[in-house]
């Protein structure tokens, strides 16, 4: 976590310290997702209802007009990200999301309906609970303005999206100094969100326009045979877009473009692609580390895995850190395990930059050079005949960007 965070928390005292995380916008906030059947909610994780108490949380959140059940957004994996790096604790959400609401309808603008929804909701809690700690503010909006009846351009977003977040700061004193988590809209049918290239370059540019805010990129999360429409994020994307959103307030990512993965995936290794541990039958994952145990082979490489995706910006460094441990191998075996760095979408013909052999105990690190397409990083074995036994555990991202 960042120190700004870490401070706050320390702050608010007690045993089992209680961060509150309100979410606004519209359907992708609430969650069009089905089901998947991999974990949801894990223990500790409460939401602040609309009658005003604390309950467990559904699926979807009890959001300002939830017409949909059975169904998840980006509260899912950033609860179970949460909760695993701060065990103990209590995380809250407090929902105040509404389907097909924006700017543009007059619902989230400072004295909207939604806006004024909002406020109260966050308001009435931070009276009850003066000593919760609000850690983010998530904003998932923007197909509105995008959209064919309204057309907005890059600079109207822009503006009414900063007017919200200043009038924010003042009308809900609570998160004043919470860090402000702006989530890209997908790519979906241009027919629909003619504009959408605006919105988007609205939201990834708001680092730089309003203090204290970060950018989360929707890049690769939005895919046809996942998604629900052309709006609408799946359960892969929805998962992934929950990891982006904990690894933006972690602050385990820069705000533009970040590292798309994070240690829970270690502890919740069913993700499905886009932000997915691939991993074959040799592979187990328990308390967090990647177990392999090789039967051996005729020299050829393996791609034993794990591999991740990774997302990235042209020209700036980031450094995979990991740890071996246990790592023996049958004698008279030459045996290596090398890390590499390789497009995501094609790395049978993409580019390999120089991998790095970590067939020794201890924690090891690479470097690489990012770029604007998706990347992967790709554990290799090679045993040559012989057996090879490893943990592979703490593996984390940084961008080191001089």
């Amino acid at each position: 976590m960042n120190p700004a965070l870490i401070s706050r928390l320390r702050r608010s005292g007690g045993s089992a310290p209680m961060y509150v995380v309100p979410i606004l916008g519209q359907s992708n906030a609430v969650g069009r997702a089905g089901l998947d059947g991999l974990p949801l909610h894990p223990a500790g994780v409460l939401q602040y209802d609309q009658a005003g108490a604390l309950v467990a949380p559904t699926t979807p959140l009890d959001h300002r007009i939830t017409t949909y059940s059975d169904e998840f957004g980006p509260d899912v994996q950033f609860s179970r990200a949460f909760m695993a790096a701060n065990p103990g604790a209590q995380l809250v959400f407090i929902p105040c999301a509404d389907g097909g609401t924006g700017f543009f309808d007059n619902m989230w603008n400072p004295d909207d309906p939604a806006y004024d929804d909002a406020v109260t909701r966050i308001n009435a809690f931070a009276a009850s609970y003066p000593d919760a700690v609000f850690s983010a503010v998530i904003w998932v909006q923007g197909e509105d303005e995008g959209a064919a009846s309204a057309q907005w351009t890059e600079s109207q977003y822009a503006a009414a999206l900063d007017a919200m977040i200043a009038a924010l700061r003042v009308d809900a004193p609570a998160i004043s100094a919470t860090p402000f988590i702006a989530v890209e809209i997908g790519a979906g049918d241009d027919a629909i969100t003619p504009t959408g290239s605006e919105i988007r370059a609205a939201i990834r540019a708001t680092p730089s326009r309003v203090a204290n805010t970060m950018f989360v990129s929707a890049s690769g999360l939005f895919k046809t045979e996942d998604a629900i429409d052309p709006l609408h994020f799946g359960p892969n994307g929805q998962r992934g877009m929950g990891q982006r959103i904990y690894n933006a307030m972690a602050g385990e990512v820069a705000a533009y473009g970040g590292v798309n993965s994070g240690p829970d995936l270690l502890t919740d290794p069913n993700l499905l692609d886009p932000n997915e541990w691939v991993y074959d039958s040799e592979f187990t994952v328990d308390g967090g580390e990647i177990l392999y145990n090789s039967g051996g082979d005729s020299g050829v490489s393996v791609d034993i895995s794990p591999r991740f995706m990774v997302h990235t910006v042209s020209g700036r460094t980031y450094r995979a850190i990991w740890t071996v441990e246990d790592y023996s191998h049958s004698a008279g075996a030459s045996n290596t395990l090398v890390i590499n760095a390789l497009t995501w979408t094609d790395p049978d013909t993409s580019t390999v930059q120089p991998g790095v052999i970590t067939n020794v105990n201890g924690v090891h690190s690479m470097d690489f050079v990012g770029q604007d397409n998706p990347m992967q990083l790709r554990f290799r074995a090679k045993p040559k005949g012989g057996t090879m036994t490893l943990k592979i555990s703490s593996v984390t991202f940084e961008d080191v960007t001089p």
